[in-house]
């Protein structure tokens, strides 16, 4: 007989959490966002903006990337997750920074010295000597708008799902 599968269950300041359930707990509710990205028709280092703000109060704790349909055209395509810059001072690579898609799967933000992904808003120096670890990107109310770019040219079947993982302070 199979083993019948339970839910993931976490403890969270003394409540229970189920997986897949937003959770809100005095003040704070934490959450997932999921946009879909599309390539097509899309100029090449044009910054694209998602048209999700992410709210005033609050902090992110991680930016993941599921490459549903890879990007078949370069072994060298990357793409870029941040807040837009051009009215927002955002730093449109702040959470995710030149991650490959040429393959299909989850993607996260490394801090690997051989391929470092993990983008300035998640990343902070620990000890001042280029020690990088993560830490959470505190919203500041102003840069809030959730942008994506691929700086490479010739973009044709990139398909993807960006998963934005934040709490909300009330």
């Amino acid at each position: 007989m199979a083993p019948k599968h339970k839910k993931r269950k976490l403890i969270v300041q003394d409540q229970l959490i189920v997986a897949g359930e937003d959770v809100t707990n005095k003040g704070m509710s934490l959450k997932t966002k999921k946009i879909d990205l599309v390539a097509s028709g899309i100029l090449s280092g044009s910054v694209q903006d998602t048209g999700w703000d992410l709210p005033l109060t609050g902090y992110v704790l991680n930016v993941f990337l599921k490459v549903v349909t890879a990007e078949a055209t370069g072994s060298t395509k990357t793409i870029d997750v941040g807040l837009l810059n051009a009215v927002e001072s955002g730093v449109e690579d702040g959470f995710l920074n030149n991650v490959p898609v040429n393959t299909t799967g989850l993607k996260k933000g490394t801090l690997l010295s051989s391929g470092q992904t993990l983008g300035s808003y998640l990343r902070v120096d620990e000890s001042g000597a280029g020690v990088l670890v993560p830490e959470p990107h505190v919203l500041n109310g102003v840069a809030k708008s959730v942008c994506w770019t691929m700086p490479a040219a010739n973009w044709v079947e990139f398909v993807g799902e960006l998963y934005i993982i934040y709490a909300e302070i009330d």
